[in-house]
């Protein structure tokens, strides 16, 4: 019978110690430029309720004249007139003594259920020529606009927060956040914060488990959660001798936006080549208030 060292496994699996750490305030002094916000991500998501979208584009230190920054749309699936309309086209203005204009995009709010639409915005020119297009991340310049459906057999839109990894013992073991999935798909979370990296140092970049969600005899608010995933990690879960390195992950569990909203999770690690669970586990994900 092989021995089985569990190095790593699910954050939802394991009570690790969390370290908090003081931030750092750092003074920038450099060239100013114009940036969207949230440069760590090309995705920008818009719920398909939202009604109209303000994009930010931000400048990093206020001009004494206005700055106009024009940007283009390109690459569509979504289609101009009848899922969104562009109301700042081609171009928004810094007004002086600001940081911050908005690229303001109203959208159609159907009933059909369908695939989410996007659209591609880059920012393409400025009219200050001492302030700088951009940094070195892309996301600085390029979003993909992602409209996310709402017209989906739940409600799974209302789950997208950040929430409480609380194990069976009902303690809380770390945190998680819940987002729709690179497509927007109907019904389909994505959980970052659950997986750890292989120096067991916390959440690795990147690293994500997609759920489904399938509703209860109609109720849009409560229903079954499933997913299976398969993935590779070094040292995450070993033999003796170190080589079954790809691990199964199942997911089962229930969500519920009734009284309280939750997502219940029943975890399981899997070698491939097995049908037995290596090891197991509750938790329930609780949003942070």
């Amino acid at each position: 019978m092989k021995k089985y060292i569990v190095k790593l496994a699910l954050l939802a699996l394991s009570t690790v110690a969390f370290v908090s750490c003081d931030e750092d305030t750092v003074t920038y002094g450099g060239q100013n430029f114009v940036s969207f916000d949230k440069v760590a991500s090309t995705r920008y998501n818009a719920f398909e309720n939202i009604g109209t979208a303000e994009i930010p584009v931000n400048m990093a230190f206020p001009k004494s004249n206005d700055v106009v920054v024009n940007f283009k749309i390109e690459n569509s699936t979504a289609v101009e007139g009848v899922d969104y309309t562009v109301l700042t086209p081609g171009s928004i203005t810094i007004p002086a003594g600001a940081t911050t204009g908005y690229i303001k995009i109203q959208i159609v709010n159907n009933e059909v259920l369908n695939d989410s639409k996007s659209l591609e915005i880059t920012l393409t020119g400025i009219s200050d020529s001492n302030v700088a297009l951009g940094i070195a991340d892309t996301a600085s310049v390029f979003k993909r606009f992602l409209i996310v459906n709402d017209d989906c057999t739940t409600n799974f839109l209302a789950f997208i927060t950040k929430y409480n990894v609380i194990n069976d013992k009902d303690v809380v073991v770390g945190t998680a956040s819940a987002d729709v999935n690179d497509s927007g798909d109907c019904n389909v979370l994505r959980l970052t914060g659950v997986l750890e990296d292989v120096n067991n140092n916390g959440t690795a970049d990147g690293s994500y488990v997609d759920i489904t969600l399938a509703p209860a005899a109609g109720d849009k608010d409560r229903g079954t959660i499933t997913s299976d995933l398969q993935f590779y990690c070094e040292k995450c879960l070993q033999d003796n001798d170190g080589t079954e390195n790809d691990v199964l992950l199942k997911i089962g569990g229930t969500f519920s936006n009734k009284a309280v909203k939750q997502l219940k999770l029943n975890t399981s690690l899997y070698f491939p080549s097995s049908s037995t669970a290596v090891t197991s586990s509750s938790v329930t994900l609780k949003p942070i208030n």
